[in-house]
């Protein structure tokens, strides 16, 4: 593991390091910020990344006015060096569930009434707070709670600030929606959209701090009170997040904070009467034990909860012989092992006829070289640690099962160590099984799996896809382009996002991913108005004159 523990650590002052940029960084959009050698930026990331190691902070379960310390004290790690701690935080408890939703509730009678030029406001300020005032402490939290680079906490940051923009701009083009009215003359027509009824709660992920915002704040930009359940792996930067709102003006009760243990938290929401409605992301298990436990308590509440959820995916690349093996390898690298294969949309399995693979083969583990793993605050990085032991011991359990089974060949990679930080090398894996588990399964590591096939079987393939694939969430189609888009037509249930010659996540940033089908999720748009009407019940007052 030698070659891939590039890490330097020379004392807790970061600033000391002289690490550089080399990551090809590019302003995407204006005011993006670029963290190259000795810029104003990059020093003052580094002076955010000293202040953070200078202290152990605690983060309180935050419900209306009340900070609350519970006795179940939780840490948050460095993945990278999990011996350091970067907050202690608090588990609420069951009675610190209901008084949280006690509180939403009866926050709930000011919220909805609020002007919504005075919500959108809110939102546009605390995007302004964030993008001048705490950005480079959100991503130095990022960067050492989520072992993220540079490059992607501020991508992050970056997608957080113009969503919150998007919201407050969204809300006001809903406020002006009207429904045609055939006899004006003796009817008047008016078309509302108020919160849900009860209270809504948002369980959000680790892996993306835009989404885990996004979650809690879009229900609430609706006139709903949240009760917001942040991943344990992202506690800092999400609580930084709801600090923002706080200054941007956001009531008390509005948004909640408790951070909790999950199945207490499930336990107790489905159990109140007022249980509105819930925004989920995370592993596609865990929304099927929150759907059963609703769906068994269905008769206790006074509304049908609404619910949205994006769950696990498994994304491939789809390699025609007619495509540019060069521009495979290079985007299906950078799919596979950004943020170490832990995004919602990275590629985890690849097709390939067989004719191809000599020279895709080479090109690809030649690119996978060159990916440093590393130290996040070593800005030379360019990826690290998976977030939490839990996921680590889950992805080697596959890395383990490839080195034993005869019908798989680990090609690059396979190594792994967590003496010092969760660090699992890139990992290439051959697999002679459409189906093998290493296919199939959401691993959402650094791992990715290789099945050839034979020029003659690509219907084969294709119709396995169709058949087979249980989740639907983001494809690429490597071919030329008459071809694509006939794959895409045929394929055309087994993804809701293809690009094609490019890469799974996308090259525009900024640019929103359709939600997941299948079991990837309930096909919900997060960054479209029509997501908002999501959160809100529609409501048509008809009057004779």
């Amino acid at each position: 593991m030698s070659n891939i523990f590039r890490i330097h650590y020379k004392g807790v002052n970061l600033s000391c390091m002289r690490a550089y940029l080399s990551l090809g960084c590019k302003r995407y959009f204006k005011n993006m910020m670029n963290y190259y050698q000795n810029s104003m930026d990059s020093k003052a990331l580094c002076e955010s990344l000293d202040k953070l190691q200078e202290t152990v902070f605690r983060v309180p379960i935050i419900i209306g006015d009340n900070s609350i310390v519970s006795s179940d004290e939780q840490l948050q790690v460095h993945p990278h060096n999990h011996r350091r701690t970067l907050v202690k935080f608090y588990y609420a408890n069951t009675q610190q569930i209901k008084l949280g939703i006690e509180t939403a509730l009866c926050s709930k009678k000011y919220w909805q009434g609020t002007n919504l030029k005075e919500r959108a406001e809110i939102w546009r300020k605390c995007a302004d707070i964030i993008a001048e005032e705490d950005r480079h402490m959100l991503n130095a939290a990022i960067m050492l709670g989520q072992a993220k680079t540079p490059k992607e906490a501020e991508k992050d940051t970056f997608q957080l600030i113009g969503l919150l923009r998007k919201s407050a701009d969204y809300i006001m083009r809903l406020s002006k929606i009207n429904l045609s009215n055939s006899n004006p003359e003796r009817i008047k027509t008016t078309y509302f959209q108020r919160p849900l009824n009860g209270f809504v709660t948002a369980i959000s992920p680790f892996n993306h701090n835009n989404f885990s915002a996004h979650l809690a704040l879009s229900p609430a930009l609706m006139g709903n009170c949240v009760l917001w359940k942040p991943s344990s792996n992202s506690i800092y930067s999400d609580y930084l997040v709801w600090k923002a709102t706080k200054k941007a003006g956001l009531p008390p009760g509005v948004l909640n904070f408790i951070p909790c243990n999950g199945n207490l938290f499930v336990d107790v929401i489905t159990k109140s009467p007022y249980f509105g409605g819930l925004n989920f992301a995370g592993r596609t298990t865990n929304f099927h034990n929150i759907f059963n436990v609703t769906y068994l308590r269905i008769k206790n509440f006074k509304s049908y909860p609404r619910m949205v959820a994006e769950c696990s995916t498994k994304n491939f690349h789809f390699v025609h012989e007619s495509a540019d093996v060069n521009v495979v390898a290079e985007a299906t690298a950078q799919a596979a092992f950004q943020y170490s294969g832990q995004k919602c949309s990275a590629c985890s399995c690849i097709y390939v006829p067989e004719t191809l693979w000599i020279q895709l083969k080479k090109d690809l583990l030649d690119q996978i070289a060159c990916i440093k793993v590393g130290d996040p605050c070593d800005f030379t990085s360019v990826t690290s640690a998976v977030i939490s032991e839990l996921a680590y011991e889950r992805i080697i359990k596959y890395i383990k099962r490839a080195s034993e089974e005869s019908k798989c060949q680990i090609i690059y990679g396979g190594n792994y160590c967590k003496s010092h930080g969760y660090f699992i090398e890139p990992t290439v894996v051959v697999c002679n099984d459409p189906l093998d588990p290493l296919m199939t399964k959401d691993i959402c590591g650094p791992v990715l799996s290789v099945y050839l096939y034979k020029n003659n079987e690509l219907d084969k393939i294709v119709n396995l896809l169709i058949k087979e694939s249980r989740y639907a969430y983001t494809a690429s189609i490597f071919a030329e382009s008459k071809i694509a888009h006939k794959l895409i037509e045929r394929l055309s249930s087994v993804s809701n996002n293809f690009y094609i010659n490019e890469s799974c996540i996308g090259n525009i940033m900024g640019h929103p991913k359709f939600s997941g089908s299948r079991l990837s999720g309930t096909n919900d748009h997060k960054s479209s108005k029509f997501y908002f009407m999501r959160w809100a019940c529609q409501q048509l007052i008809e009057e004779a004159t």
